[in-house]
């Protein structure tokens, strides 16, 4: 799923009340047990989700083209990863950690040390 940044102006907002997810009419919601960012549907803030809300009838992309007419351009979202200019940081799982080897491991096909 694509994280909460506003389709139209980018910014961020799922740390803010309001802004959500806009169904449009080409919605198609992903099968059970995917994972991912459905089809026909964007994030949308506080501040333009009425408007998003008002086109929902349309398919996403007509949608999106009035939504950007008729608020213009804004700055480009800046890529998501890691950043260069910083360095890795260690990730604590605590108590967890052990479950989250147990789910990668499985997920990715390698064994755990009591499968040896």
């Amino acid at each position: 799923m694509k994280p909460p940044y506003c389709f139209l102006c980018h910014r961020d907002f799922h740390k803010e009340k309001g802004g959500d997810l806009v169904y449009f009419s080409d919605y198609v919601p992903l099968e059970e047990g995917m994972m991912g960012h459905s089809s026909g549907s964007e994030w949308f803030c506080p501040e333009h989700q009425a408007a998003a809300n008002a086109l929902a009838f349309k398919t996403s992309s007509e949608a999106l083209l009035d939504l950007q007419r008729e608020y213009g351009e804004f700055p480009p979202l800046p890529p998501f990863g890691p950043n260069p200019d910083h360095e890795a940081r260690e990730l604590s799982a605590g108590a967890l950690m052990r479950k989250i080897v147990d789910i990668v491991r499985r997920i990715t096909g390698r064994a755990t040390p009591k499968d040896k």
